[in-house]
This record gives C-alpha cells, structure tokens and sequence, in this order.
C-alpha cells in the first residue's frame, strides 16, 4: 500500500521544494494533482524533458516517489473538437507517466464541454447522454495505448459529472 500527499494545497513550491516538503511531511509518495508546471488543467501537459528530469532527481534526492499523475481534460465534451483536442493531451499525459515512471493515472469523467458552450446548440441534444457517449468513444481511443504501456487509469465520480445542475429534482 501506497499512502500519499496529494500536494495541490502547496503547489505554489516548485517541483523540487515539492519532493522536498513532501518527505519533510512524513510521505514518501506524491499524487500530483494538477498543476501549471506540469499537468494543468485542460491544457497540453507542460512537462517538458528538462521538468521531468528535475523531477526525478529531486524524488531521487528525497527519496519520494510518484505514485499518481491527475490529468484532467474534457474527453466527454460533446463537442468534437473539444474531445480531439482532450484526446491529444491525453495521449501526451501518457507520454509523461510513462517518462516519470508513473503506473498509475487517475481523473474524473468530467464535466463534458467548457462552460462558456451551450449544448443547445443542437436541437434535441441530451446532454447527458451525449457526454456519455463522447467519454466512450474517448475510452475506446485511449485503452489499447494505456493497456500497452501498462498504466492503469482510475476514474472517479465528481459531482457536476454529465449533469447540467447541482440541484436534486423537486419532489411533488
């Protein structure tokens, strides 16, 4: 068993200082939670070779080690374009995990399309349903990669998950 520092609440250190308060915290494994460095939130991975080996070498140093990686992208976007352009930072997410020697990846469904696009574009569209059906055509892409680079991927509910409010329906 793995118990780990998900550091998102001191992700202002670099990734060095990181390594370095995570042992001082008493863990000696990170789960890296998104961040501008690295994985940031739907955008292309940061995670230039010149960063990872930093990082390596400060976990190396600090005798910490990176138990998960959390990319977070819209591949349940209703939207084509959006779920293509989340496909391609994944892709390059996995690129990252296998580079840092990272087994395992986990996310969340996700919340579908970008706030600032309305479903509604389409006449008639479910939107939970249409979300849906994007995140298994995303899995369908991204299984056989991750299967061959022996990564597991752990997806977790959220809320705001594939709904369009957070409030219960009212009971008459």
């Amino acid at each position: 068993m793995k118990i780990a520092l998900d550091p998102y609440m001191i992700r202002h250190l670099s990734l060095p200082d990181l390594c370095r308060a995570t042992a001082a915290l008493g863990y000696d494994q990170i789960e890296l939670s998104p961040r501008s460095d690295f994985l940031d939130w739907w955008v292309m991975p940061r995670a230039t070779r010149e960063r990872m080996a930093a990082f390596k070498a400060a976990m190396k140093t600090h005798g910490v080690g990176l138990a998960t990686l959390q990319p977070m992208y819209r591949w349940a976007s209703p939207f084509e374009d959006e779920r293509q352009w989340a496909m391609r930072c994944w892709k390059k997410a996995i690129e990252v995990a296998v580079e840092m020697g990272c087994e395992l990846m986990i996310s969340e469904f996700g919340r579908g399309a970008s706030p600032e696009r309305s479903v509604g574009e389409r006449s008639g569209a479910n939107t939970k349903e249409m979300c849906e059906a994007a995140w298994f055509r995303s899995m369908d892409e991204l299984l056989p990669i991750l299967e061959r680079e022996g990564i597991t991927l752990s997806v977790e509910p959220h809320p705001e998950d594939w709904i369009e409010q957070m409030q219960p329906p009212a009971i008459s």
